[in-house]
């Protein structure tokens, strides 16, 4: 009977022909958190209210209605042709149309077109931020609909204002605007709903809340949810929510909020019905203004401020909690557990916080059944806590400094266990094989623990599992047949890291959804799956044959493939429009030939795509112009052709990273690429282009202006970032640094890593002047090419410079000055050009070896033995006759003879312009030699 998108009804006729109507609204599944929300249950003696119509219905929708309807949907924008396809005027019972639900008389009751409404018509498995949705503004035809008791336009692109008229729809119970793009200030008038029960504000970023205090006139409110919204200019917003008598669940996550002043929440004790409350990802050092709320028994403060002890006030004041949260803060004494032991804690969280020592004693805690403290400081061995476990449901003790061997006996009393996780601890497990465990895990959690070498054999008598991690755990013997079946619910497995030399069977079980075997010794043929298949890593091993098991999956399901570093080969000629929801695709390091499949453009959902170092051939296929999502693309070391599409820039304007390393390129770069103002990577090196590097390249607003790096979208499977382990593998590239070819793997510094190599082609002319504004670039290659001029006069402005090579040129003149300035600089490569002059004196170009200066013949001082005259070099001047303006040796030659020349015409000049008048004026000539007997006899008489 649920319909995740809007509204429930159940129908009771009673014996005196009332109707009892039940709603249940079911707050749809976002990102951030899931949760159900029972509103009401209403009798009402004669007006039904909210029927969903359809197929012969007794009554028709009011006129006024419909076309108020028909008039909110022209002002929409509607990508996909399906949606609210049946709200046109052809179409009278506008009870009947989606989103629609009306009361018996035909009023319309709801109006729901959020994401329920929207996924039914785009694939399941996309992100919820790519399926198509509505935009447009709330318009005023809604002012028609005054029977409105259910508004949800969740998950759209809904714009704009808020209009204030919407506070006029005083029958409103269910208000839900969450993930849109609202602007403006929330208006006040929405204080007149009175009725209201269910208000939800999420991921509004752009709305601004000046005051709470108009919240106080929704006396029926019982949630409240406004994550996102910048509440850090509202004083009153703890003070506005208690005076709320009905309010039980309130959502302030990332709201800016700062503790209030004592006069804001004073000292009230009128009794309050809020049960649940989350004030995580705000600006908290102290939590003493939560003492009064002593009916709270759900409370999340994770990602916040508070440090030192746990505070007192949990045990003294709040002491109804049932969970609490207080993970991502800087809580350091794990003295303050004392402080939780009297309460009714059921559920404790408090990872990635700094806390050291010993875990507490479970004896204080007896309600306790979850237990999180990851990303810690505890050490000590766990054979006594683990005693005291028996009510523990699930015990998470990752990321810290536990060490030790756990046998049989330590885990006698975990009965009730259900999720175990002890990763990255120097923990070792030394059961015997034919151990069975007291207790049956749904989820294991293992990774970095010693496991091996055999399989763990235990494993066999878990069947509940749904998550198994074994990673990096010493495991090297082959996997058994049983482990193929031990569990027909078991999605998430991953093995990789180990050392395991097997061959798969032909098919993986149909309930694995994401699968990780990378870095092992598997080989043969690729397996079959016939599962709803959405992750896939068997990277780092030696499976060979070609990848046509895609033609087996389910279609769309697919989001993650990973199968760099193989013996693969074939074509790439497969079934993409299988895997058209694929966001992340790496088949690098193959041996895949053939030309690139215009079915790949299919993709129109990748974001990063990396076929670097296989055998494939022709030009980029214009298909590709589709897949507008990408971020980053690397074709690099293959034997591609043709010349470098104007489409890349022109289409692919999100691209953060785009390597063309080490192909057959031809032609010129397109001016079209300075499109990509996101760009942070640009390799072109080792390739056949030709022409001059165009000037424009200064429009790559990311390699320049400070704070407008490209974010780089996580593919989310997890929320923990440990849980998948794919953290550092969402985008993969090959970059050469320093002279060295080097993967990068680490996208959490992305960020931080801005180069361009346009290296081993056939470039000539200057270096624009304009690469010098990029203020950003860590690395600039420049080598074997033919170019020529001078090094830009304002290079020295690229202050984060770490890697400079521009050898191998025709390049001229002086090195500038402002290269001093390069004090990241750790290495550089100018030889072989025609660089002339003093080499400019720094700390920094001084420590460099001579060889980055090699044949540069004019060049002198130090770090090269080239002694220099003054300012000059004491080699030969040549005399052939070039332009100096292109800063050639000519132009040195010429120039030196032209300061001899005047230092001679101004000699001349003053020599005559003063003598020459003394010799031709007697009086002057008679007052001057007077004036040096005077001083000769002023001088003589003071010190002779």
């Amino acid at each position: 009977m649920l319909k995740l998108s809007g509204i429930i009804i159940l129908h009771f006729s009673s014996q005196d022909n009332k109707t009892m109507i039940m709603f249940i609204i079911l707050k749809y599944p976002s990102w951030l958190c899931y949760s159900a929300i029972v509103v009401w249950l209403l009798q009402m003696p004669n007006l039904g209210c909210c029927h969903k119509t359809g197929g012969t219905t007794n009554f028709t929708c009011v006129e006024t209605e419909r076309q108020a309807l028909l008039e909110f949907k022209q002002g929409l924008e509607i990508g996909n042709k399906s949606l609210l396809s049946d709200w046109n005027a052809e179409n009278m019972e506008c009870c009947t149309w989606e989103g629609i639900h009306c009361s018996k008389h035909g009023r319309v009751m709801a109006l729901d077109i959020g994401r329920g409404v929207i996924s039914k018509y785009t694939p399941t498995t996309t992100s919820m931020y790519n399926f198509e949705r509505l935009r447009g503004e709330i318009g005023p035809s809604l002012f028609d609909l005054p029977f409105l008791k259910s508004i949800d336009l969740s998950y759209n692109r809904f714009h704009g204002k808020i209009p204030s008229f919407v506070g006029s729809l005083k029958r409103l119970r269910y208000f839900n605007l969450s993930f849109n793009s609202f602007s403006g200030i929330v208006p006040h008038q929405l204080g007149n709903l009175s009725a209201l029960e269910s208000f939800d504000f999420d991921g509004n970023f752009n709305l601004e809340v000046d005051s709470l205090a108009w919240i106080s006139g929704l006396s029926s409110l019982n949630y409240l949810s406004m994550k996102g919204l910048n509440l850090s200019s509202t004083t009153d917003w703890l003070q506005s929510i208690t005076n709320l008598p009905s309010l039980t669940e309130v959502y302030l996550q990332y709201c800016m909020l700062h503790p209030p002043s004592a006069d804001k929440y004073g000292n009230s004790t009128k009794p309050l019905q809020l049960q649940k409350l989350d004030l995580s990802m705000n600006e908290f050092a102290s939590v003493t203004f939560l003492s009064n709320l002593v009916s709270i028994k759900h409370l999340d403060l994770s990602f916040n401020y508070l440090e030192g002890e746990i505070p007192e006030l949990f045990s003294t004041n709040l002491t109804n909690l049932l969970t609490l949260n207080m993970s991502e803060n800087m809580l350091s004494n794990s003295s303050g557990f004392l402080q939780l032991g009297s309460t009714s804690l059921h559920e404790l969280r408090l990872d990635s916080n700094k806390l050291t020592g010993s875990l507490p004693d479970l004896s204080k805690f007896p309600s306790l059944r979850v237990i999180t403290v990851a990303r810690n400081e505890f050490k000590d061995h766990l054979d006594r806590f683990l005693e005291q476990g028996s009510r523990l449901v699930k015990l998470d003790l990752s990321s810290n400094a536990f060490d030790g061997v756990l046998q049989e006996d330590n885990f006698e009393y975990l009965t009730k266990l259900q999720v175990l996780i002890l990763s990255f601890n120097s923990i070792s497990l030394n059961v015997s094989t034919w151990w069975i465990p007291p207790f049956q895990l749904a989820v294991v959690k293992l990774r970095n623990c010693k496991v091996g070498p055999g399989f763990p054999n235990w494993l066999r008598a878990q069947s509940n599992l749904i998550h198994l991690d074994i990673s990096n755990s010493g495991i090297s013997k082959v996997i058994p047949n049983w482990f193929w079946n031990i569990s027909t619910r078991l999605q998430y497995v991953n093995i990789s890291h180990n050392s395991i030399k097997d061959k798969l069977p032909n098919y993986l079980p149909p309930s694995y959804t994401i699968v990780d075997f990378s870095s092992n010794q598997l080989y043969g043929a690729l397996p079959s799956f016939s599962s709803e298949l959405a992750v896939l890593d068997f990277s780092h091993n030696k499976f060979s044959g070609s990848i046509s098991f895609l033609c087996s999956l389910k279609v769309g399901t697919l989001l993650y493939l990973d199968l760099h570093d193989n013996l693969l080969s074939g074509s790439l000629r497969t079934c993409w429009e299988r895997v058209d929801g694929l966001a992340l695709l790496n088949l690098n390091n193959n041996n895949f030939s053939g030309h690139l499949p215009y079915s790949m453009g299919k993709l129109r959902w990748i974001m990063s795509l990396s076929l670097r170092n296989n055998s494939l051939s022709g030009e980029l296929p214009s298909s590709l112009i589709n897949c507008q999502r990408l971020l980053l693309l690397d074709l690099g070391e293959n034997q591609l052709s043709g010349v470098v599409p104007t489409w890349l820039g022109t289409s692919l304007q999100d691209l953060v990273v785009l390597s063309l390393h080490a192909n057959m390129f031809g032609d010129i770069i397109p001016r079209s690429l300075c499109h990509l103002h996101s760009l942070q990577i640009l390799d072109l090196s080792f390739n056949n282009i030709s022409g001059m590097i165009p000037s424009c390249l200064n429009n790559f607003t990311a390699m320049k202006e400070m704070g407008t790096s490209a974010f780089v979208t996580h593919l989310v499977y997890g929320n923990d970032p440990d849980e998948y382990g794919y953290s550092e593998k969402y985008f993969t590239t090959w970059i050469a640094w320093k002279g060295v070819n080097h993967e990068y793997i680490n996208q959490n510094h992305l960020e931080l890593l801005i180069l361009i190599d346009l290296s081993n082609n056939k470039l000539s002319g200057p270096i624009p002047q304009e690469l010098a504004s990029l203020y950003k670039l860590i690395s600039l290659n420049l080598s074997r090419n033919s170019l020529t001029g001078i090094i830009p006069n304002d290079i020295g402005q690229l202050e984060m410079l770490e890697s400079l090579d521009m050898s191998k040129n025709m390049l001229s003149g002086e090195i500038p000055r402002s290269m001093a300035n390069l004090a990241s600089l750790s290495y550089l490569d100018l030889s072989s050009n025609n660089l002339s002059g003093k080499i400019p004196s720094s700390t920094q170009l001084q420590s460099f070896d001579a060889s980055a200066f090699n044949n540069n013949s004019m060049l002198c001082g130090p770090p090269t033995t080239n002694p220099c005259q003054g300012n000059r070099s004491v080699h030969n001047i040549p005399t052939n006759d070039r332009d100096r303006d292109n800063g050639t040796e000519a132009g040195i030659f010429h120039e030196d003879i032209w300061f001899y020349i005047s230092i001679g015409f101004g000699f001349l000049v003053g020599f005559w312009g003063f003598c020459g008048t003394l010799v031709l004026n007697a009086s002057w000539r008679q007052s001057y030699f007077h004036v040096l007997n005077n001083w000769k006899d002023s001088l003589c008489g003071r010190f002779c």
